[in-house]
C-alpha cells in the first residue's frame, strides 16, 4: 500500500515542524494541508523536479511557495523565482525497498536506506542480486535509524561495495547480506540478536577486530566464512555457533567462546590455519567434528 495523497488539513497549524520528508508516490496535495506551518523551511521530495510540479496542490498551502523543495535532480529555490540549483550529489535512482522503507542511490554511488521496519529480502541468480539498485554503483551504504532487518542478498557480490553504516535499531542481518562485498570493516551494533547463514561470508577485505553484538544469540552456518579478520570478540548470551561459522579465516589467531554457548556446528573454525589458542566451555552440550 502507497500513499498517494496529503489529505487536507494533515498538517495545518503543525507550527513546529521544520521540514518534510514525501515520497515519489504522492500526486495530490489537498486543502490547507501544510496551512500554519510557519517553521517549515524545507520539504525534501524523492522524485525529480518535474514530477514534483505534476502534484495537484490544494489550496491554503502558499507556504509551499515560500521554502526549498530539495528533489532527486535539483533544488527549488524558495523565493518563487523557480530558480533550479544542480545539488553537489544528485540522486540517480530511488524507489522502495521495505512495506515502510525507502532507497536513493547518488551519482556518487552513496546508497542511503530510510524509513522503519525490515527491507525485503532479494533472490540471487544469474549472478545477480534482485534487489534494486545497481550492484556497480553502490560504495557506499548508509542504513538510518529505524531500519531493523537487512534482508536476505541485499548487498551479495557488491564488489564495490567499501563502507557500510548501520543504525542502533538493527536486530538481523539476512542471509549473505554482504557476502563477497568489499567491506574492510564493520561495526555491528549490539542491538543485532541474529547474523543468519553467508552474512559476511568470504568478504576477503575484512580484516583486524570483529566485536560480535552484546544481544547476539545465534551466528549461522558460513556467516563469517573465509573473512580476513585476525581477533574475534563473542559476547556472553550467545547460545548457537553454526557450521562452518568461522571456517577459512586463515588469519584469526585467538578467539574465547563464552559459557553461555551450547552447541557448536561441525567445521565452525576449520581451516583457520593462524588459530594458537581457543578456550572452550566445559558445559557445551553439542560439539560437532
Amino acid at each position: 500500500y502507497m500513499v498517494k495523497k496529503i489529505s487536507s488539513y494533515a498538517f495545518a497549524d503543525c507550527n513546529k515542524v521544520t521540514e518534510v520528508y514525501i515520497g515519489d508516490e504522492i500526486t495530490e496535495i489537498g486543502d490547507y494541508a501544510f496551512s500554519g506551518c510557519s517553521s517549515l523551511e524545507k520539504i525534501t521530495f524523492v522524485g525529480t523536479i518535474a514530477k514534483w510540479k505534476e502534484i495537484q496542490v490544494g489550496a491554503g498551502n502558499e507556504v509551499l511557495s515560500k521554502v526549498k523543495i530539495i528533489c532527486a535532480d535539483g533544488t527549488i529555490s524558495k523565493d518563487e523565482s523557480g530558480k533550479t540549483e544542480e545539488p553537489e550529489d544528485p540522486i540517480v535512482a530511488s524507489g522502495k525497498c521495505g512495506d515502510d522503507l525507502s532507497w536513493q542511490l547518488s551519482k556518487s554511488g552513496v546508497l542511503i536506506v530510510s524509513g522503519t521496519g525490515a527491507m525485503w529480502d532479494y533472490e540471487y541468480s544469474d549472478y545477480k542480486s534482485s534487489a534494486p539498485w545497481d550492484s556497480k554503483s553502490v560504495k557506499n551504504v548508509i542504513i538510518e535509524e529505524g531500519v531493523t532487518r537487512i534482508g536476505n542478498n541485499a548487498y551479495h557480490r557488491y564488489s564495490t561495495l567499501a563502507t557500510v553504516q548501520l543504525p542502533s535499531t538493527l536486530k538481523e542481518i539476512g542471509e549473505n547480506a554482504f557476502s563477497e562485498s568489499a567491506i574492510s570493516q564493520m561495526d555491528i551494533p549490539d542491538g543485532v540478536t541474529i547474523i543468519e547463514k553467508g552474512a559476511f561470508s568470504f568478504t576477503w577485505n575484512l580484516r583486524g577486530k570483529i566485536i560480535l553484538p552484546s544481544e547476539l544469540t545465534v551466528v549461522e552456518d558460513v556467516a563469517f566464512y573465509g573473512c580476513q579478520m585476525e581477533t574475534i570478540l563473542i559476547p556472553e548470551g550467545i547460545k548457537k555457533i553454526g557450521a562452518n561459522t568461522f571456517g577459512g579465516c586463515n588469519n584469526l589467531e585467538e578467539i574465547t567462546i563464552p559459557d553461555s554457548v551450547t552447541e557448536i556446528g561441525i567445521g565452525a573454525f576449520s581451516g583457520c590455519t593462524s588459530l594458537t589458542d581457543i578456550k572452550i566451555p566445559s558445559e557445551i552440550k553439542k560439539l560437532n567434528g
